[in-house]
């Protein structure tokens, strides 16, 4: 008989808590810039020398809407590299645990949105700032540093760190989540308690969603053949999710 080594995402214990304790640190943190109303309003204030710069201005208008796309549509990239270069095979269980997390973050973010109910900075702020576009949007945590931050940390804290293309992937995707993050605070959309909040609920989600992952693994007793006939199908969601989360 033949054996079939069992799919799973490898998160052990101590790695699971040291995660989990980064997200409760870092939510901490917001909660506590929150209440340091002073610290956190002239922070977005700051940033009216941006807000002002045309070019800069445009620049982060362009991260913010297309910089989650962008991670997107690399994971994309990345699955079809799989085919190519049996090395990076080894990433294709984080694929479906990288869709996963995104949407538990994203859930978790918007519905957190509603418990806090805290409104943008332009509500707050009036003319001190240069912004003065009015949102039905809630401002805590902040969607866009939530979603970036659940789709760039699973391939950042669970890929090998042995294969060159994963580092230069990991360095890329990062990057890209932060300038996102930044990008709401550079266009004094959010405050940086509303980023550190979403950086937060992303930490969050890796672990539920490798559980969550690895228990419909079991389920469906996922292995290396399986998990190739997923890879395209999982090609053609990364791209989908692109194009929407540039028109978001």
């Amino acid at each position: 008989m033949n054996s079939v080594t069992p799919i799973s995402i490898e998160m052990p214990k101590p790695r699971q808590l040291a995660i989990l304790i980064a997200a409760l640190l870092i939510f901490m943190a917001a909660l506590l810039l929150w209440q340091q109303q002073a610290l956190d309003d002239r922070l977005v204030v700051l940033h009216n020398q941006i807000y002002t710069n045309t070019a800069l201005r445009s620049a982060f208008e362009a991260v913010s809407r297309y910089g989650m796309g962008f991670i997107s549509l690399s994971y994309a990239a990345l699955v079809l590299l799989s085919f190519r270069d049996e090395a990076l095979a080894s990433n294709r269980p984080l694929f479906l645990f990288i869709i996963f997390t995104f949407a538990i973050g994203s859930v978790s973010g918007d519905l957190m949105k509603e418990v806090f109910a805290r409104a943008l900075p332009v509500v707050h702020l009036g003319n001190q700032i240069a912004n003065t576009t009015l949102s039905d949007s809630l401002a805590f945590p902040s969607g866009h540093a939530t979603k970036s931050m659940s789709l760039a940390l699973p391939f950042l804290l669970m890929a090998s760190g042995s294969i060159r293309t994963n580092q230069m992937f990991k360095v890329t995707q990062f990057t890209a989540a932060i300038l996102v993050s930044y990008s709401r605070l550079a266009l004094q959309r959010h405050y940086p308690s509303d980023i550190l909040a979403g950086a937060a609920f992303g930490l969050l989600a890796v672990v539920i969603g490798a559980y969550i992952v690895n228990a419909m693994y079991r389920r469906q007793g996922m292995d290396a053949e399986k998990l190739q006939r997923l890879s395209l199908p999982l090609t053609l969601i990364f791209t989908v999710l692109a194009v929407f989360l540039c028109v978001l």
